[in-house]
């Protein structure tokens, strides 16, 4: 697998080599060189093996392939998604804090919220809450499912009056998540004004 995934001339059969090391943590430092690959189909492929491999040092690879701006971006996605379940969510931080600072490519700041989730640390619940005020709906329908999903008292009650205040399909979408957690939306009088 090492052999194809480093020198194969197609594409598909280097991806695939990539996948089938996800299982086998002896070999996965191989997977560096498919974070590099010419293909982008190749480095997803290696980026999701990379997350799941459990392999610590695969982060810097995936840290560069991440950050860099020219890389396509569906998988500078999944190396943000792989850091997080590599135990470092410090670029989806970064990402996510540019993101609601100054604007930014959306499915990269999706991306960051979904890592975060993944990681659940608790340290990063304000920064899915600051979400919720993300200019993009995408990014704020992520936030609320992750705070949704780890039962933050604090991030339910943003959510449920966020629901309250978006009318229509938006609104429709973050009340449906609400049930999820086995309770309803929350009582008006415990929301925070703010």
């Amino acid at each position: 697998l090492c052999a194809l995934l480093q020198g194969d001339a197609w594409p598909e059969v280097r991806a695939a080599a990539a996948r089938g090391l996800a299982g086998n943590p002896a070999l996965a430092g191989c997977l560096a060189k498919g974070l590099q690959d010419p293909d982008q189909g190749v480095q997803i492929a290696a980026a999701t093996a990379a997350g799941r491999s459990g392999e610590a040092g695969l982060i810097q690879g995936l840290r560069a392939l991440a950050g860099d701006p020219r890389g396509p971006l569906p998988a500078r996605v999944e190396a943000l998604v792989s850091l997080a379940r590599l135990g470092d969510a410090g670029p989806a931080r970064t990402v996510l804090t540019t993101h609601l600072s100054k604007g930014g490519i959306v499915p990269l700041a999706r991306a960051a919220v979904r890592a975060l989730d993944l990681a659940e640390a608790p340290d990063d619940r304000p920064t899915l809450r600051a979400a919720l005020e993300s200019p993009a709906w995408p990014v704020r329908l992520a936030a609320a499912s992750a705070l949704v999903r780890q039962a933050d008292p604090d991030g339910l009650r943003r959510v449920g009056a966020l629901s309250r205040e978006l009318g229509g399909r938006q609104g429709a979408s973050l009340r449906a998540l609400l049930p999820a957690v086995g309770g309803s939306e929350p009582d008006p009088a415990d929301v925070d004004p703010e």
